[in-house]
């Protein structure tokens, strides 16, 4: 009887270990808001990230958001980080 409470418990910690590790995982909200990258002083947008672009290592801004586009449309925001490389 112990056996099976001992078993219960180590196996609801390992369901909240993997969930509290899940849960915490970093996400940017920007990333789900259309991209837009940087060329010159204009602003293009950048199409679906892996598929027309993406951001190779570097700290420098890949790619920006617009963080409030109906009152502030002319806004871009820094999201993602990287050299922005199109796709062919």
């Amino acid at each position: 009887m112990i056996k099976k409470i001992r078993l219960a418990f180590i196996a609801a910690a390992i369901v909240l270990a993997v969930g509290g590790a899940y849960a915490t995982k970093p996400v940017l909200v920007c990333e789900g808001q259309t991209q837009y990258y940087k060329m010159g002083s204009s602003y293009f947008p950048a199409g679906t990230y892996g598929v027309n672009y993406y951001c190779s290592e570097n700290p420098i801004t890949c790619t920006y958001y617009k963080p409030n586009p109906l009152s502030q449309p002319n806004v871009y925001a820094p999201c993602r980080s990287g050299v922005f490389n199109l796709i062919n």
